[in-house]
């Protein structure tokens, strides 16, 4: 240790939790290399090198010749970007003189905060954007409630089973069923007793709309253009296997 500086050890865990953290909310690899880059700075060190792929960071960091490197593995994969920029936001404001511990504990903190809507709040958030998709699509009043039904249904079914620790890929096929499902049925009752007769392609699929990945989607095109061909390949790998279930 040089001038009071944190052991490397102490650091490079520090560093590498950041990165865990981040990547468990859904940041891109250049997000997260950014963050560790910030965090081992401020920690004093001389230089750091990361590895970054869909769920695992390596990190290196380097002081006066001297390096350690810390590996770590996001426990779950999810998009949550009130978590992603209070991590961020945390990161870009470190005060002076800050420990691994004391930022190994904020990060914990802010990992561990509770939802900023209650689920029942999503739930029909969800549906009113599935329906409006429905009306863009050309859907009328009947597709557009059947929709609303189906999606906020079946996202009140994902966060349920995502809560319970369900495989999530699993989890995306019970909420593609349960909402379809539903739009179907609310649709196939109205159709029985004459209130409706309408043809199902826009609703059908703006139920299950919010099922698309479109945050790993987006992030993993980005690392490939930011040439991280290994985080990128497993981003799309895995949204193209979250649209096949």
């Amino acid at each position: 240790m040089t001038g009071g500086a944190p052991p490397l050890d102490d650091v490079s865990r520090a560093a590498a939790g950041v990165g865990t953290a981040l990547l468990g909310v859904g940041a891109s690899s250049y997000r997260v290399e950014r963050a560790v880059q910030r965090v081992a700075a401020a920690l004093g060190c001389d230089r750091v090198t990361t590895l970054v792929t869909l769920r695992t960071i390596v990190v290196t960091v380097e002081r006066d010749g001297r390096t350690a490197t810390e590996s770590a593995h996001a426990a779950a994969l999810h998009v949550d970007a009130t978590r992603l920029d209070a991590l961020e936001r945390l990161v870009r404001r470190l005060p002076a003189g800050t420990t691994p511990a004391a930022l190994t504990r904020e990060v914990a903190t802010t990992v561990q905060r509770g939802p900023l809507y209650p689920p029942l709040l999503v739930a029909a958030a969800v549906g009113v954007a599935c329906a409006g998709f429905a009306g863009l699509s050309g859907g009328g009043p009947i597709e557009m409630g059947a929709a609303f039904l189906g999606a906020a249904i079946g996202q009140a079914a994902r966060a349920t089973a995502l809560r319970r620790h369900v495989n999530p890929f699993l989890v995306v096929a019970l909420a593609a069923a349960i909402a379809s499902g539903t739009y179907l049925a609310v649709v196939t009752l109205l159709e029985s007793v004459e209130v409706a007769d309408t043809r199902n392609e826009a609703g059908f699929v703006s139920a299950v709309l919010f099922l698309v990945p479109g945050f790993p989607l987006v992030t993993g095109t980005l690392d490939l253009l930011r040439n991280n061909v290994e985080a990128g390949l497993s981003r799309l790998t895995y949204a193209s296997t979250v649209l096949m279930m």
